[in-house]
């Protein structure tokens, strides 16, 4: 019998491939785990809108940990059970500091609504951030006063040094959950998040455990990137996939690629014993 009564997992590069499509052999894991009664935690930087366009309502699921901590999904009620918001108010200093910098950036609405946003360009070569906000053009909110409370402030680098995170960190890391993470685009430009401080995916999962009366020595996580390090290190048994950049390689254990169903063969391994 596994150690293991719960799995918390992220989602794009882990259990998706690279057209964020979930392999047959993932749905499979998915099952097997549920039948062996292995709550599955899925936590991702989707928001609540775009969790739909990979993830099926009958899949074979727990709770979805949407946008970073923002929202919680009970996945077989279909309901967000938890919301998490600050007022536009409390993030007039932080967009002075991103004009200051001229970065690129969007500011996101409160949960579940949070595929609306506004934002504001200031390098027209920055393709990365005109992919972004070009692909959900149609949740651009047209009157930025509209804009009372907020999920998300999402600001795209483009030719600009990754201190600057540090910068950010350094002035705003006691008010917001600042987040550093690689561009699912693009795969090459580094986005800086930043959630309030209640939101992330390591508190929207231990709420999640703490409901379900399960210590964090029998969880068991996989993650593939920078904004999965808040789970990945709080949890004993942590893994991250091959594809992960070589810094997080180098600091836990791994898995097969994304693209070789390394979710697949780590819940084989680890909870079913299969070699």
């Amino acid at each position: 019998m596994s150690k293991f009564k719960a799995v918390v997992t992220d989602l794009d590069g882990t259990v998706t491939s690279s057209n964020s499509k979930i392999s047959s052999l993932n749905y499979l894991a998915f099952e097997k785990l549920r039948k062996a009664g292995i709550k599955i935690i899925v936590a991702t930087g989707r928001n609540y809108d775009s969790v739909f366009e990979v993830l099926k309502k009958e899949d074979q699921l727990d709770f979805v940990v949407f946008s970073a901590g923002a929202g919680i999904i009970d996945w077989q009620q279909q309901k967000v059970i938890a919301s998490n918001y600050i007022l536009y108010q409390e993030i007039i200093p932080l967009i002075e500091e991103l004009e200051k910098f001229k970065l690129d950036y969007l500011i996101h609405k409160e949960p579940p609504f949070n595929h609306y946003f506004i934002y504001k360009s200031h390098n027209f070569d920055n393709l990365d951030f005109k992919n972004r906000y070009s692909m959900h053009q149609k949740f651009i909110i047209k009157n930025p006063k509209e804009l009372k409370k907020v999920s998300l402030v999402l600001a795209i680098l483009h030719n600009h040094d990754e201190k600057i995170i540090d910068i950010f960190k350094e002035k705003f890391g006691q008010i917001f959950n600042i987040v550093k993470t690689t561009s699912p685009l693009n795969h090459q430009n580094i986005w800086l998040e930043i959630y309030p401080k209640s939101s992330s995916k390591i508190k929207g999962s231990l709420k999640i455990l703490e409901m379900l009366n399960i210590p964090k020595e029998q969880v068991l996580a996989i993650g593939n990137d920078y904004n999965d390090l808040d789970f990945l290190e709080f949890f004993n048994s942590s893994f991250v996939v091959e594809n992960a950049p070589d810094e997080l390689k180098k600091r836990f254990r791994t898995t097969r690629k994304n693209t070789d169903n390394g979710f697949y063969h780590l819940m084989m391994k680890m909870i079913f014993k299969e070699k």
